[in-house]
């Protein structure tokens, strides 16, 4: 077996891939691995690979919900109409949120990967502000962190080329 050391552009293609996993996928080490060609040890010791996986893992885990067995559970048949018809709106919504976990954990994997690559920690991003510091005017935190209200953007599983 031939080894090499891992480049930029081979961890920004198994990024990727654990990016794009979906709820209804199964995913291992040894998939990851296939995938890349390089060992666990080789992907493990990278952070930002190994938070990528540990994301898309939960992601994969959240999918399963609670039909553990891939099944959702029947309805009672003495179930009343108007019951059955909440019972399957709620169920409904339930699939949405999870839908939208998925999004918000991919995107909040992308904002933490960014911060690091900044050279921030992540320990440093949520301090306390000292006492002593100017701090920010209410409309300036708005203006910060408007871009990341209101309905969940889409994920990019794949860079643009």
């Amino acid at each position: 077996m031939k080894y090499r050391k891992m480049s930029e552009s081979d961890v920004e293609r198994v990024l990727q891939f654990l990016s794009s996993v979906t709820s209804d996928a199964k995913l291992t080490w040894r998939d990851v691995e296939e995938f890349s060609g390089f060992t666990r040890q080789a992907l493990q010791a990278r952070d930002d690979i190994k938070g990528a996986y540990d994301v898309a893992k939960k992601i994969v885990r959240q999918g399963k919900g609670y039909r553990s067995s891939g099944q959702e559970i029947p309805l009672p048949e003495n179930t009343d109409e108007s019951l059955r018809d909440e019972l399957l709106a709620l169920r409904e919504r339930v699939k949405q949120l999870e839908s939208q976990e998925a999004l918000w954990n991919r995107r909040w994997y992308r904002i933490a990967y960014n911060i690091r690559q900044r050279g921030i920690q992540m320990v440093d991003v949520d301090k306390v502000i000292p006492l002593e510091s100017k701090g920010m005017t209410s409309r300036q935190v708005d203006n910060l962190l408007r871009p990341f209200e209101g309905v969940i953007p889409p994920v990019a599983s794949r860079r643009e080329e």
